[in-house]
C-alpha cells in the first residue's frame, strides 16, 4: 500500500468518527432547540445541550478510536516556553482580525441577496451570558476539541508527514464549527495549534485554546464601547504576525518540505470528507436561515 492510499484509508476512518461525533453534538443541540420552541424551560442559549452532545459524542468517538488512544494523544515531543505562548497568542489575535475582515466582506456580499449573517456572527463571538455555556466554552470545548482534533486526528496522521497532518486536522477543525464566520478563524487556529501539538504537546494546545476562548469572551464582555480599541489591537497583531511570517518564510517552507509536503488532494478527494463537508454546509445554512 503506497503513502497516498494509506493516507486516504486512514483519513476515511478519522472523518467517519468525526461524523459520528458531530451528529451526536448537533443532534442534541437541535433537539434541545426544538424542545425550547415548544415552551420547555432552559433557554435556547443554554450550554446544557452542548455538554450532553459532547459527552455522548466523545464517548462514542473514544470507542470508535479505541486502538488510537493515550500513547498517541499525550506523547510530548519537547517542552514549550513563555516566548512560544506569547507568539501563539499574538497569532490568535491576528487571526481574529482576519476573521473580522472576512465577516465584514461576506456580510456586505450576502446582504445584496437579502440574507443576514447576524446569527452567525453572534454564534462565532460566543455572545451569551449563561453559566453553562461559559463553562462549555472556556473549559469543556477546549479540552475535548484538542483531544479529538490535535490528539486523535493529527497524531494519528503524523506518520504521513507533519505538514499533511496539520493541514488536514485544521481543515476538519474549521469545518466542524459549521459557521461561515467562525470556520475561518478555526482553520487558522487549527494550523497554529496543529504545529504546537506536532512539535510540543496536546497539553499546551489545550491551555492555548482555553486562553483564546477566554480572550474572545473578554472582548465580548467589553462591548461596543471598547470596540475601536480592540480592532486596533487585533490589526496591530495581524501586522506583526504577517511581518514574522514573511521574515521566517524560508524556515516555514523548509519545515513543510522536510515533513513531506502538504498533501491537499487526499483531503479533498476522500468520500468521507465530502460527506463531512455536506453535513457542514447543511448545518451552516440552517444557522444562517435561523433554524
Amino acid at each position: 500500500m503506497d503513502t497516498q492510499e494509506g493516507l486516504q484509508q486512514e483519513l476515511g476512518i478519522y472523518v467517519a468518527g468525526l461524523l459520528l461525533y458531530s451528529y451526536c453534538m448537533y443532534g442534541c443541540v437541535g433537539a434541545y432547540k426544538l424542545a425550547c420552541s415548544y415552551g420547555i424551560r432552559g433557554g435556547s442559549r443554554s450550554g446544557v445541550p452542548y455538554l450532553i452532545g459532547v459527552g455522548i459524542g466523545f464517548l462514542f468517538l473514544s470507542l470508535f478510536y479505541k486502538d488510537r488512544r493515550r500513547e498517541l494523544i499525550w506523547k510530548r515531543k519537547q517542552k514549550g516556553s513563555w516566548k512560544l505562548v506569547a507568539l501563539c497568542l499574538l497569532f490568535l489575535m491576528g487571526a481574529q482580525f482576519v476573521t473580522m475582515v472576512w465577516a465584514e466582506g461576506v456580510e456586505a456580499l450576502v446582504q445584496k441577496a437579502g440574507i443576514s449573517l447576524a446569527r452567525e456572527r453572534e454564534a462565532a463571538s460566543g455572545a451569551n451570558g449563561t453559566g453553562t455555556m461559559m463553562f462549555y466554552t472556556l473549559v469543556v470545548a477546549p479540552m475535548i476539541e484538542e483531544i479529538v482534533f490535535r490528539g486523535y486526528v493529527l497524531k494519528g496522521l503524523k506518520k504521513y508527514g507533519n505538514s499533511s497532518a496539520i493541514f488536514i486536522s485544521a481543515l476538519l477543525f474549521g469545518l466542524y464549527h459549521a459557521n461561515l464566520i467562525q470556520m475561518v478563524f478555526a482553520f487558522l487556529m487549527g494550523l497554529l495549534l496543529g504545529y504546537v501539538a506536532a512539535e510540543y504537546s496536546v497539553h499546551l494546545t489545550i491551555l492555548l485554546h482555553m486562553a483564546n476562548n477566554a480572550m474572545v469572551s473578554g472582548m465580548v464582555l467589553l462591548g461596543a464601547t471598547k470596540q475601536t480599541m480592540l480592532y486596533g489591537i487585533e490589526g496591530l497583531s495581524f501586522v506583526l504576525v504577517l511581518f514574522l511570517i514573511v521574515w521566517n518564510r524560508r524556515k516555514i517552507f523548509c519545515y513543510i518540505e522536510a515533513s513531506g509536503g502538504c498533501n491537499v488532494r487526499s483531503s479533498v478527494r476522500n468520500l468521507w470528507m465530502l460527506l463531512y463537508v455536506g453535513m457542514t454546509v447543511l448545518v451552516a445554512w440552517q444557522g444562517i436561515m435561523g433554524g
